[in-house]
C-alpha cells in the first residue's frame, strides 16, 4: 500500500488524521485500478467524474462542519481570572480549528479542481486524436 509523500513519519495528531485519509485514499484507487504511465496514459472517465463528485461532497461536509462550529461561543463561567483565560483559550482554540477546517476543505477543493483539469485535458486529448485518426 502506498505512503504518505513525506514517508508517513509525522507524529501530531493531523499528520495522523491526514496520514489515515492518505492511506484510506490510495486504497481505494489500488482497490479499483491504477493508472498506468511508462506506456501510456489510462484515465477512466467515469472514474474520475465520480471522484470529482465525493470531493465536492467531502468538502461540502468540511465546510459544513465550520456553519455548526460558529454556533459555539465560550462563556466565561464566572469574572475571576481563571474563567476569563477559561474563555479566552476556548476561543483561540476555536479560531484554530476553524482556520484547520477551511483550510483542509480549500485542499480538498483545489484536488477537485486539478482533476476536473486533468480530465478536460484528457478528453481534448482523446478528441484530438480521435479527430486524427478519423
Amino acid at each position: 500500500m502506498a505512503s504518505l509523500p513525506d514517508g508517513g513519519g509525522g507524529t501530531s495528531l493531523d499528520d495522523k488524521i491526514m496520514g489515515a485519509q492518505w492511506r484510506l485514499w490510495m486504497a481505494k484507487i489500488e482497490e479499483n485500478g491504477s493508472v498506468q504511465a511508462a506506456g501510456g496514459y489510462v484515465v477512466d472517465p467515469e472514474r474520475a467524474e465520480e471522484c470529482i463528485r465525493e470531493m465536492e461532497r467531502i468538502a461540502n461536509d468540511v465546510r459544513a462542519s465550520l456553519y455548526q462550529a460558529d454556533r459555539f461561543s465560550f462563556v466565561a463561567p464566572g469574572y475571576d481570572p481563571v474563567s476569563q483565560n477559561v474563555a479566552r483559550q476556548g476561543a483561540v482554540m476555536g479560531q484554530r480549528a476553524e482556520t484547520f477546517v477551511a483550510s483542509w476543505a480549500h485542499q480538498i477543493e483545489a484536488t477537485r479542481d486539478a482533476l476536473v483539469a486533468q480530465l478536460a485535458a484528457y478528453r481534448e486529448v482523446e478528441r484530438a486524436n480521435a479527430a486524427r485518426h478519423a
